[in-house]
């Protein structure tokens, strides 16, 4: 039953309660439980179905439709009465190969491992309003430096969070999509002279440790990317190095042209699409 509710033996294992859980059941009422709720077939009553369908009627708790299973099973005859034939283990696992769409698998909430997903899924939300936070914080420090004309946040922290596989091996075994994690805050600054990137460095310093200070996120400097736009031509001319000396002798500081303009680093092979900061995929700060 747990192998058909998608639940590997470590899950029992962590499941199992210790002499100081006595509030937990054990694991075989507690897989009896939740394969009840699920499927609402009585476990050790030839898995009989426990109740009488209407047509696309949802599960208890709306995932995955009862009567997919007794359609897709021959569980339920034309007259509507509770069947006799018992579920296979072949049938669950066709069944379950064919729910599969795009490489997503529906899973019970009371999945640990769906469970850890959602966790992982609030942290990621959580550290895009941390970061957007942050790029206000490093905008308004850059608004009181004269030559800089405009800041603008774009990339993953100015758009609404996009689910994608995930990159760990259990979770991509479970198909379950996962929201995008934010590394990085992308800061597009427009500046009339290049002069001013050292008071820009210090006012990014600055902004994060300010932030730190009053709300206790913590964002390293080197985690605010700031692309350096040429007024009036928009042209992308580098990034705002994270080092206060240039060049500081790293290998990335060998990149052709990378601090011909000191403090502006470049990157090999590096383009910025112009259609990342469209208006609709981007947010004004100053």
């Amino acid at each position: 039953m747990a192998r058909e509710l998608g639940l590997n033996p470590r899950s029992l294992i962590k499941n199992s309660p210790s002499p100081q859980q006595q509030w937990k059941l054990p694991v075989k009422q507690w897989i009896h439980e939740i394969y009840q709720k699920k499927t609402g077939i009585i476990p050790g009553k030839n898995r009989q179905i426990a109740r009488s369908l209407k047509q696309n009627e949802p599960a208890a708790n709306g995932s995955i439709p009862l009567q997919a299973y007794a359609n897709k099973l021959s569980l339920m005859p034309d007259n509507e009465h509770s069947a006799q034939e018992v579920t296979t283990m072949a049938d669950w696992e066709v069944y379950a190969d064919e729910l599969r769409d795009d490489s997503e698998l529906l899973w019970l909430p009371e999945s640990p491992l769906y469970r850890e997903i959602q966790k992982n899924n609030q942290r990621a939300q959580k550290r895009q309003e941390d970061f957007h936070l942050a790029g206000q914080y490093v905008a308004q420090a850059f608004e009181q430096i004269s030559g800089v004309e405009k800041v603008v946040l774009f990339g993953s922290v100015a758009q609404p969070l996009l689910e994608e596989k995930p990159r760990y091996r259990k979770y991509h075994h479970a198909g379950i999509p996962m929201l995008h994690e934010c590394k990085d805050i992308d800061l597009a600054v427009w500046v009339s002279d290049s002069g001013y990137l050292r008071a820009m460095q210090k006012a990014r310093s600055r902004a994060v440790k300010q932030l730190w200070q009053q709300h206790g996120i913590g964002v390293a400097h080197h985690q605010v990317d700031t692309f350096i736009i040429e007024p009036g031509s928009d042209r992308y001319l580098g990034r705002l190095c994270i080092y206060s000396l240039c060049p500081k002798g790293k290998p990335e500081c060998r990149v052709p042209d990378c601090g011909s303009i000191p403090l502006l680093r470049q990157h090999k092979n590096f383009e910025l699409n112009t259609s990342a900061l469209a208006p609709e995929r981007t947010v004004l700060l100053v």
